[in-house]
């Protein structure tokens, strides 16, 4: 069995992830350190990459689109238990919704490199 700690620090936020893996070889989250995200900011930004995961801890945000008009398309709501930027593990794609919190949220990230590392 083996235990995991992401830690990443950059400028106002730190980040911090610890997960342990059970008799079956399932990782479960044992401890967390989180940052906050306040009503109306962005969490990923169309067309930037983000290079790993965000985990929604809780707090309600959306998925928005621009269309070709300019005008701000909902594509889907997010909450507390959603995971974003998956598609960054796969890929080097850019980012193609905005997420923006719609309440304070708690967010954890696991950078990309940290995940392949363990896979």
């Amino acid at each position: 069995m083996a235990n995991l700690v992401w830690s990443f620090k950059e400028e106002r936020n730190e980040y911090h992830l610890s997960m342990q893996e059970d008799f079956f070889g399932n990782f479960k989250i044992v401890e967390s350190k989180v940052y906050l995200v306040k009503k109306g900011d962005n969490l990923m930004t169309e067309g930037n990459s983000i290079n790993g995961l965000y985990c929604i801890k809780d707090g309600k945000g959306k998925m928005t689109k621009l269309n070709t008009n300019g005008k701000e398309q909902i594509i889907k709501f997010i909450k507390g238990g959603d995971i974003l930027g998956h598609r960054s593990i796969l890929s080097d794609e850019l980012v193609g919704l905005n997420a923006i919190a719609l309440e304070d949220m708690h967010v954890c990230f696991i950078p990309k490199g940290d995940i392949l590392e363990t896979i």
